[in-house]
Parts: structure tokens; sequence; C-alpha cells
């Protein structure tokens, strides 16, 4: 259950997790000295360590989105961000805990949006720079993604550099607990989406056959497929795959 806030001064709505996070947001905006430019820092928010995401939306990406908004029905992308980390962790995968997120209104649409996000410290690059490839990984990303897939939601900015990987537990006993952390998910969601799966899968290949060789990209798709609970439709993802690598390559 999410609250709702505002600030009609500032012409500003937002979405937190708790009430006491709406009021937290609330008090931030109450010291805030601005610009209304682009963040992506630190902050306190309350008493809690958070990561602050923030940007304008200007020209035609803020026509774009508000069309998106009417037409589509869709949300500006923090909000959509915050409502996919929040449906993501709900099914019990690892993700940067969303608290709040919100927009400033304009006439035509919105001009600058936010988000806080929970500040994970225990979380590391899935892909070091100058590894070599790390088969638990690899293994625990494919089927992550599979069952992800399996839900019916698509990414659709699943790059590695979206994801990290958590380098020790959060509590004794917890080692089923899920160790890839999933980043920047606005784009996709659990509903249709133009781009399906075999992109998600695509954007994986691209990123492990850079860092760790095709060898890496062959054990991940081995595991996804295989991991894949929901067999409809596999042949189909599966030819669309090898067109995209082969076009790739």
């Amino acid at each position: 259950m999410t609250v709702t806030g505002r600030r009609p001064a500032d012409r500003m709505d937002w979405v937190a997790c708790t009430w006491e996070v709406s009021q937290a947001v609330d008090e931030f905006f109450d010291s805030w000295k601005g610009p209304f430019g682009i963040y992506g820092e630190f902050r306190e928010l309350g008493d809690r360590q958070t990561y602050f995401k923030a940007e304008p939306l200007v020209g035609r990406a803020r026509v774009r989105h508000a069309l998106r908004r009417v037409l589509l029905r869709r949300p500006y992308p923090r909000l959509a961000e915050f409502e996919n980390l929040s449906w993501l962790a709900k099914q019990q995968f690892a993700v940067a805990k969303p608290l709040a997120a919100g927009v400033r209104k304009v006439w035509n649409g919105i001009d600058w949006q936010f988000l806080f996000t929970e500040r994970f410290t225990n979380a590391q690059p899935l892909v070091l720079p100058g590894s070599t490839p790390d088969e638990e990984r690899i293994t625990e990303l494919a089927r992550e993604v599979a069952r992800m897939h399996d839900l019916g939601f698509v990414h659709r900015d699943l790059h590695l550099r979206n994801l990290a990987w958590r380098v020790s537990q959060p509590s004794a006993g917890a080692n089923q607990e899920p160790r890839i952390l999933f980043y920047d998910a606005w784009r996709g969601g659990a509903r249709w989406q133009s781009r399906g799966a075999a992109y998600d899968l695509l954007c994986l290949s691209k990123g492990l056959a850079s860092e760790w060789g095709e060898s890496s990209v062959d054990r991940f798709l081995g595991t996804y497929m295989s991991s894949r609970r929901r067999r409809s439709g596999m042949r189909r993802l599966e030819r669309a795959v090898q067109s995209g690598r082969r076009q790739l390559a």
C-alpha cells in the first residue's frame, strides 16, 4: 500500500511507501535549495540513507511522456520505476527498495521528476573490470531473469550497468535469497511490452559477450531456457534470440 503527498505551492505530487516516508519527503523539500536539475547522489531522507535520482523533462521528452500518460495511461518514468521496483520486491526479487517518487507539474505535463531508493552498501557490479567468467553469477542471473519472465515482467533495460551482485547476505540463515540486484526498471513492467523477453536476453547477451566472451552467453542462455517454467512460446523465443545474436555478431 502506498500513500500520496503534495506541495501545492511547489506544484509537486509524490507517492511513498509509508506515511513516515511521505512526511520525510515533505521535510526534505522544506530545506530544498534546488535547482531542479539532474541528480544521482546519496542523500539522507529522514533517518534513512538513500540514493536520490532526479532529472528535468524538457522539449520533446516532456511532450512524449505527456502523450504516453494520456493515451497509454503509463506513468512518468520515475513513477513507473517506483511502481516496477515495488512489484519486483513483492515477488521476492532483490532490488533497491523504492521509498518515494514524484513529479513537478506544469501546464503541458511535468518538468521535473525524482525517485528515492534505499541505499545498498553490500553490492558490487555484476561484472568486475578484468574479471573472468563467474559460473555462480551467470547461473543466478539466468534463473532470476527466467523467473521474472515467467511472471510476465519484461525489464527492457537489462544491461549489465543496471545489475549488481550482493557480496554478503543481509541476515543469517538467508542463503536462499537472490543475490542479483536489479536497478533502473522504468521502461518495462508486468504488462504487454512492444519489446518482449527476447530483447532482455539480447541486451544481456551483448554485454556478457563483450565482458566474458561468447561462451558465457551460451551458458547464460542454456540455463535460462532450462529454467523457464512457462513453456508456451519458447521455440519462438529461441528463434528470435538466435536471429538477434547473428545480427549482433
